[in-house]
């Protein structure tokens, strides 16, 4: 984490460095919306790839080469439990005579990309930076667990690794796709597996 809060620095320095060589800054904003496909790197769930919505706010400021970008992104992603994971976390379970039964867990989360733009062309854009995502619910769809653990099984927060592309339309249009990888691990029971998500996002916006 600490490491990452550097490097978060750091990209704000070489921003605010750019700036001063690369004349007077454009500060643009927006809304965005798109899909995330995503899949778990971990046991206890499915590891299929499922969608899910996403959207929010941006606000840009942006040189002739280089600029920066924060986005708050308000997003859902689907767990649904794997064949192994009663015999896991059994110990966490509502009624244990759910053994054989699956289950889901929706998760809504903040994201909050703080990004480095590059400029590749006089539309596209290169994005590269650190995402710090906050928990905002969990719903037990399927009421698997005691009601007092749903809302510490998963991390309140996270931080993922961010790079895609950002195409700055005409009529102002923008859209994109990312690659978003997790360093957290969002496992917050006393097991020591390791939950961690890949996801691949698309989007379209409007930019003021």
């Amino acid at each position: 984490m600490k490491t990452l809060k550097l490097l978060t620095l750091l990209l704000l320095a070489a921003v605010s460095g750019a700036f001063a060589g690369d004349g007077s800054p454009e500060i643009l904003g927006g809304l965005k919306a798109g899909l995330n496909f995503y899949r778990h790197d971990a046991d206890a769930w499915t590891n299929q790839f499922n969608s899910t919505l996403q959207g929010g706010a941006f606000v840009a400021v942006n040189t002739h080469r280089i600029g920066g970008q924060l986005e708050l992104i308000y997003q859902q992603t689907t767990y649904q439990t794997s064949s192994s994971f009663y015999d896991a976390y059994h110990q966490y379970y509502n009624d244990l005579k759910d053994s054989l039964k699956s289950g889901a867990f929706r998760v809504n989360y903040l994201n909050i990309p703080i990004l480095l733009n590059i400029k590749f062309t006089n539309m596209v854009w290169l994005q590269l930076g650190p995402q710090f995502s906050g928990k905002l619910a969990v719903k037990d769809v399927d009421n698997l667990l005691k009601s007092d653990e749903r809302s510490n099984f998963f991390k309140g927060a996270a931080v993922s690794g961010v790079g895609g592309l950002w195409l700055q339309l005409p009529f102002r249009i923008n859209a994109g796709v990312r690659y978003v990888f997790d360093f957290s691990n969002a496992n917050n029971t006393t097991l020591t597996d390791t939950w961690k998500n890949r996801m691949v996002q698309a989007h379209v916006g409007v930019t003021f």
